[in-house]
């Protein structure tokens, strides 16, 4: 955590983002489209959904990693988490991309 947004964001829903601050972005990111769009899909490599998340995170300069950790660390998530079926929550890594660390969640 690395800001106060990202700090209130840790310990209840908060909606505040800092443009400069790695995870504000990585937060927003794990709030968004791409990011459930490629859970969906499974992290299969090469599908839409996957294809462009990858693309969002390599355009802002973050990886996979950081949008994982932001995301379950976002106090928002947690309790969406909590409502969703086992299968849901984890699920296996996008093959095909360059670096372990920046492989998408199912």
């Amino acid at each position: 955590m690395s800001c106060p947004e990202c700090i209130a964001a840790a310990s209840r829903p908060h909606h505040a983002f800092m443009s400069n601050c790695r995870g504000c972005q990585a937060r927003a990111i794990s709030r968004g489209h791409e990011f459930f769009a490629a859970r969906k899909a499974a992290g299969r490599a090469g599908t839409p959904e996957v294809t462009a998340y990858l693309a969002l995170i390599e355009r802002v300069g973050l990886t996979h990693d950081e949008v994982r950790a932001a995301w379950k660390a976002d106090a928002a998530n947690q309790s969406a988490s909590a409502d969703a079926s086992p299968g849901d929550r984890h699920g296996s890594e996008v093959e095909g991309n360059s670096s372990e660390s920046e492989r998408a969640p199912a």
